[in-house]
């Protein structure tokens, strides 16, 4: 997949359920090489 083709990464908001309300967490990147970036 190339660079371009990198669809933007944002927040999810997952359904909640008997457990109580959903998470949101950060969605990035199947590229994102987070060693690189330290």
């Amino acid at each position: 997949m190339s660079k371009a083709a990198t669809r933007a990464a944002g927040l999810a908001t997952l359904p909640g359920d008997e457990f109580g309300p959903g998470p949101t967490m950060p969605m990035l990147p199947r590229t994102w090489d987070q060693q690189h970036d330290n």
